[in-house]
């Protein structure tokens, strides 16, 4: 019953011709704008999810919801403050679902976290130049691109960071601190983005987008939530207690916009090659998308394909959406409608396949209601 009903909302959903650019178009528009008041805004999704054929697993069902709220403001001219609180359990910040129903009756956590709170500092007569402190909103998280494959968009570490954001290029390093997730000693982060901005016409457009990511694990540090990176058994106590490989990512993404007549069009590619990477190293995934949904009634379609060697990533903190957060194979492909101005609904499948040794293809079907208030 469940996965007919599912399957209508696909039917539904692609059989429209009007349609929101997701996974092919750069989503991150570095920090945004200083605001000039004080704004509360916050959002709800409500997500159903079926994962078919886990090996060794029974198939599942789960109900979850996410709900976020935010306050930003000014301090002064030069200086912003922000601040989100969002469900999920405070220990494991890269996940903001609250429970609904799982079908198998597993025990989910749930709880609250502050996901951002951060301070923005932008001096007056130094255009573009920023600086901040805390959990930003758009470093990470929602700052990344959708097509990211490296980072999981819910956590938002602590750290300090700094750039600059002029109209076709922005440049931004930071340092952050991952000891919020469970069982992290000592593990520490240090990376830097730029951006390029190339216009080709009034419809169209080239962004280049490369990041350097440098995780940096402590002596003895402990894989508490491996999901698919070789380890080794250092001490040879008989279960693995290390990552076989480092992690200093380099990333690439090309994304072109354009349009077909008035139909946006989005393509993307993204490669990325984990220069520590005892063996397994290297990811690479392409996309796009037809549509938008700015407006009531529009809607977008999207697919992407990604193959991504085992030390590609650092799991622990990898995307989640995939059955497999590394050492797969996958398809992503689905549908965005909007309803009004403040509803939207996705419908989405994934595929993931073990690469080594090879497995079965993993089925993950979701359909989001998601509103913005």
């Amino acid at each position: 019953m469940a996965r007919s009903l599912l399957l209508c909302v696909f039917a539904l959903l692609f059989s429209s011709h009007r349609a929101c650019a997701q996974p092919a178009s750069p989503t991150s528009s570095f920090i945004e704008e200083p605001v000039t008041e004080w704004r509360v805004s916050g959002d709800l999704r409500v997500r159903y999810e079926l994962d078919t054929v886990r090996p060794g697993q029974l198939n599942r069902e789960r109900a979850r919801l996410r709900l976020r709220l935010a306050v930003r403001g000014p301090l002064s001219p030069e200086w912003e403050a922000g601040f989100r609180l969002r469900t999920g359990d405070p220990h494991t910040p890269f996940s903001g679902n609250l429970p609904l129903y799982n079908s198998l009756g597993e025990r989910e956590a749930r709880g609250l976290n502050v996901d951002q709170a951060y301070l923005h500092y932008r001096p007056e007569g130094r255009t573009g130049f920023q600086m901040g402190l805390g959990k930003p909103p758009e470093f990470f998280g929602d700052g990344s691109s959708y097509d990211s494959l490296m980072w999981a968009p819910d956590y938002s570490p602590l750290g300090v960071w700094l750039g600059t954001v002029q109209p076709n290029w922005t440049l931004r390093g930071g340092y952050f601190t991952l000891q919020d997730l469970p069982r992290y000693t000592g593990a520490q982060l240090y990376c830097l983005e730029n951006k390029l901005r190339f216009p080709l016409s009034d419809s169209s457009e080239l962004v280049s987008e490369t990041g350097y990511y440098h995780f940096q694990l402590a002596p003895g540090f402990q894989p508490f939530r491996n999901r698919g990176n070789a380890t080794i058994d250092s001490d040879r106590s008989g279960s693995p207690d290390a990552f076989l490989s480092g992690y200093q990512l380099l990333e690439q993404q090309i994304h072109y916009r354009f349009k077909v007549e008035e139909l946006p069009v989005a393509l993307g590619l993204f490669y990325l090659q984990n220069l520590a990477a005892v063996e397994q190293g290297r990811a690479l995934s392409a996309g796009a998308t037809i549509g938008e949904t700015r407006q009531p009634g529009d809607y977008s379609v999207f697919a992407r394909y990604q193959w991504v060697g085992q030390d590609a990533v650092f799991s622990p903190v990898a995307q989640d959406d995939f059955p497999l957060a590394t050492n797969f194979r996958g398809v992503l492909a689905g549908a965005s409608y909007r309803l009004d101005d403040r509803w939207r609904v996705d419908a989405t499948v994934y595929t993931a396949q073990q690469l080594s040794p090879a497995g079965p293809v993993q089925y993950r079907y979701r359909i989001d209601w998601n509103a913005r208030f």
